[in-house]
């Protein structure tokens, strides 16, 4: 039977309409739905151009031809792997992220000398030096008389 005999039937029985309820659905997800069709379109441009029917599409995705259909529908809420299957398939970018953007990254300073060997200054020599020992020594006799 038609769509317009079921729609009448369900009035009919008193089911009420749920053109509302999509009314909303709509206006909740118009953003990725707009989205959705963009990249729907593109598919669709791209199989024409390359000569390729959906079923091919969904034979290099690897997913049914049922969900191909939808996809190009434009009312497939797509995921990020979904969309890279796509792009794969058909050798497209659907989506790129942040293009202009360069990463900058910290200058390495390579040494080809060990730390071991690189040469201390006298001035920062490990040896103690004969006059720290007299002051400590004299400073130590200081301490000794006042107690």
């Amino acid at each position: 039977m038609g769509k317009s005999l079921d729609r009448l039937k369900e009035l009919a029985a008193g089911k009420m309409s749920s053109w509302q309820e999509e009314a909303n659905w709509y206006r909740q997800n118009n953003g990725w739905l707009k989205q959705s069709s963009k990249i729907a379109f593109r598919i669709l441009s791209e199989l024409d151009e390359k000569g390729l029917s959906q079923k091919e599409l969904a034979l290099r995705m690897n997913v049914s031809p049922q969900y191909v259909s939808k996809i190009v529908k434009g009312k497939e809420n797509l995921s990020l792997e979904t969309i890279w299957k796509i792009e794969e398939a058909l050798g497209i970018t659907l989506i790129s992220v942040n293009g202009n953007v360069q990463y900058v990254y910290p200058e390495t300073i390579t040494y080809n000398e060990s730390y071991t060997r690189i040469p201390l200054s006298k001035s920062l020599s490990t040896r103690v030096n004969d006059d720290y020992v007299n002051y400590k020594n004299t400073f130590q006799n200081k301490d000794d008389n006042v107690a």
